[in-house]
């Protein structure tokens, strides 16, 4: 009870009006909460794009976000910066009261916890329970798209990196019912050829042709190789935690 108190009250001295904003799912929440006008600044990304692209496009930049440029951010004097769990070099941000709200963004559950913390912050509580809920009975509509299918997902080809507990790919992989193969501890662990051809997935992601064609000459002994269940899918529409993961799952589902 005292640590659900202690949060609320964290969060109420955080309302705020002027937002520098690192994360890029938070730059996607706050325009689901119409509360884009509150952003002063991004960071910006560098492989991908962030939605509304038009409109994102013209907001100032702070950097990238996992190096922010400090000094740009006191200038504009935010109420809260919003941070990347990879963003470095924020303490200097303490020494001029710059309030910081730390943003977890691995699982639906995080993505949840974050719509609700941005709607709170912005005044836009009851518009954050509609997201919430729009999201949840989202998910429920691909439980049983792939039911009792196993599934594997490739981070990397070099060292062969996969998706294992505690993360939004393993998510998604078991939105759609499918049992994720990879049972190690880690959250990416490395393996070896040998792992996946004796888990044999119906089904693997992946994100990049390289990493497919550096590794197809074992992939081709599993059940995946053998019906063409290789899926491409995109990392940022994937493992970025905004709400329009659901959008992205959509189309991966058509693949299914």
């Amino acid at each position: 009870m005292k640590k659900i108190l202690l949060s609320l009250l964290i969060l109420v001295n955080l309302n705020a009006n002027k937002l520098v904003v690192l994360e890029p799912s938070a730059v996607e929440i706050l325009y689901e909460l119409d509360s884009f006008n509150n952003i002063l600044a991004i960071a910006n990304t560098t492989t991908s794009t962030i939605y509304p692209e038009d409109k994102t496009k013209l907001l100032p930049s702070v950097g990238t976000y996992t190096r922010p440029n400090i000094e740009k951010i006191i200038e504009l004097k935010p109420d809260v910066v919003i941070t990347s769990q990879h963003s470095l070099g924020l303490e200097k941000l303490k020494e001029f009261n710059i309030k910081i709200l730390d943003f977890k963004a691995n699982s639906f559950k995080e993505l949840k916890n974050n719509i609700a913390k941005l709607g709170e912050i912005t005044n836009k509580k009851d518009k954050a329970q509609e997201i919430i809920k729009e999201f949840e009975l989202g998910i429920k509509e691909f439980h049983n798209l792939a039911k009792d299918k196993t599934a594997m997902f490739i981070f990397s080809s070099n060292p062969i990196i996969l998706f294992c507990d505690n993360n939004l790919a393993n998510d998604v992989i078991k939105a759609f019912g499918m049992k994720n193969i990879c049972d190690l501890k880690e959250q990416t662990p490395i393996v070896n050829k040998e792992y996946i051809i004796s888990k044999n997935p119906d089904y693997i992601f992946y994100f990049n042709d390289g990493d497919l064609k550096i590794i197809s000459n074992f992939l081709k002994h599993t059940k995946a190789f053998k019906n063409n269940n290789l899926i491409k899918t995109n990392s940022s529409s994937i493992l970025r935690a905004s709400p329009r993961i659901i959008i992205n799952m959509k189309e991966l589902s058509k693949e299914l």
